[in-house]
């Protein structure tokens, strides 16, 4: 659901026109996968979770000159991570370790995806300086910023418990029930800054033939 209203009026001399709204999303995702040992279904397994964004929105435009433009963008948005992230499904397997750390001993690793897990959601003002000349020709200065409130990261732990899964390589014995996990998860906190120059130049304007 969402509402939007529409802004034109005079900042003095300035014309100033835009919109404010806001938008309400209602998520909720779930996993389903299949449990197996080698070939044959043992059971089910599924995961999710439900959760809601309020996403407010305000986009202002103030006419400086007929050619001056000032923009200014403050919201807060989402973006959500790969669907394939989201999958409750996991896989592991073990194999000896050759040299390094642990040289010798036979260990689990595994990866998967999770269920519960949230999108990209941050808070950002963007403020740009616009001037545009010719037909079709501009130059543009904007500064940014970002405060992220959640963001997606990959996580690998080294004390996950593997007792639940099956070994399928009978040639190798795992040394312990532990090993390394890999899964996506929400990190919070965090800022993003920058500049941006921008703008376009028509061939018309360095000859007459373009």
């Amino acid at each position: 659901g969402y509402a939007k209203f529409n802004i034109e009026t005079m900042l003095g001399n300035v014309p100033l026109r835009g919109n404010v709204g806001v938008q309400f999303v209602r998520t909720d995702q779930s996993s389903t996968a299949l449990q197996t040992n080698g070939d044959t279904l043992v059971g089910r397994i599924t995961d999710g979770a439900k959760y809601n964004n309020v996403l407010p929105s305000l986009n202002l435009v103030a006419q400086l000159t007929d050619r001056q433009y000032l923009r200014f963008g403050l919201a807060k948005t989402m973006a959500r991570g790969r669907i394939d992230d989201e999958k409750v499904a996991t896989s592991a397997s073990v194999s000896l370790v050759q040299q390094g750390p642990g040289a010798g001993q036979v260990l689990w690793s595994g990866s998967g995806g999770n269920p519960k897990l949230k999108p990209d959601v941050a808070v950002g003002t963007d403020l740009s300086y616009e001037f545009y000349f010719g037909k079709s020709s501009y130059f543009a200065a904007a500064a940014f910023n970002k405060n992220l409130l959640n963001y997606i990261y990959n996580q690998t732990v080294l004390d996950h418990d593997f007792r639940n899964y099956t070994n399928n390589d009978p040639t190798l014995t795992p040394t312990s029930d532990k090993g390394s996990f890999t899964m996506p998860l929400n990190g919070t906190g965090g800022k993003m800054q920058g500049l941006e120059l921008s703008g376009a130049l028509e061939g018309g304007l360095l000859a007459q033939a373009l």
